[in-house]
């Protein structure tokens, strides 16, 4: 037997313990899962800072076209610049940038380096590069779409997935499927499943409520137990700053008494 749970099911349930309120998230927080917040904020610093094999040399080569296209390269990374690079860049029938880095190498390889930090320090800044810009949105967001593909279904290495979790942690099938477009999760019941809810008080039609209170109830203990872990470590912050506190005063008398200490012998 399958039961679907859909977002206005949780919400007519008063389920609400995720910080998202999202289907997906309130089944994975009251089955003791990571809910999709918890993945991002867990995994940010592993987010890519930059396109993957990106040629800073031929993005500058083609955002230097023309004189006007080195001043705004020049003005924006605060750079100095000889008048004569330009003027002669000007006469040549080359790229400008093509020209310094043939004419100039020196003053290029000045160029790139800093056009390269510029580019890595703003992130997606379209300032200089919309080719940079939008290759690194495209890096992060498939960055995303895989984390959250494997938080969902799982990886190659020891983790099943939030959607065979789930299923584990509420039934005895071990069966489930979500359906990402439309927010909606589907519970496979076998006999036995359906034998603890008729000794829960729940008849055969009633299954679906019996989901819903087992993972109302689910949730509900997981966040007073994280309510209590939040209260024991802010004791345990207190403890460490009174405890600082206490070392800092002491330290201080300690250095006041043997300033006092250091009198003139007569």
């Amino acid at each position: 037997m399958k039961i679907t749970l859909n977002q206005k099911d949780i919400e007519k349930a008063k389920i609400q313990n995720s910080e998202s309120g999202m289907l997906i998230d309130e089944l994975a927080y009251s089955a003791g899962q990571w809910t999709s917040e918890d993945l991002y904020e867990n995994n940010f610093e592993y987010e890519p800072t930059e396109p993957y094999q990106f040629d800073y040399e031929a993005d500058l080569l083609a955002n230097t076209k023309t004189e006007e296209d080195i001043y705004k390269v020049i003005k924006a990374l605060g750079m100095g610049m000889n008048a004569n690079i330009t003027r002669l860049a000007k006469k040549s029938k080359l790229q400008a940038g093509a020209w310094i880095a043939l004419e100039q190498p020196e003053f290029f390889s000045t160029l790139l380096e800093a056009y390269t930090d510029y580019l890595k320090e703003n992130d997606t800044d379209q300032t200089l590069s919309e080719d940079y810009a939008k290759e690194l949105e495209e890096a992060k967001e498939s960055y995303q779409d895989d984390l959250y593909r494997e938080w969902l279904y799982g990886d190659r290495s020891n983790y099943a997935g939030v959607v065979y979790e789930i299923a584990k942690y509420f039934t005895e099938a071990r069966e489930g499927s979500y359906n990402k477009e439309d927010g909606e999760y589907t519970f496979t019941l076998n006999e036995e499943d359906i034998e603890n809810a008729k000794d829960g008080g729940y008849n055969k039609r009633q299954l679906k409520t019996w989901l819903l209170n087992s993972i109302s109830n689910s949730g509900e203990g997981q966040a007073y137990k994280d309510k209590q872990e939040r209260e024991k470590r802010k004791v345990e912050r207190e403890k460490q700053t009174a405890y600082r506190a206490e070392q800092t005063a002491s330290e201080e008398a300690e250095r006041k008494a043997k300033l006092l200490s250091m009198t003139l012998n007569k």
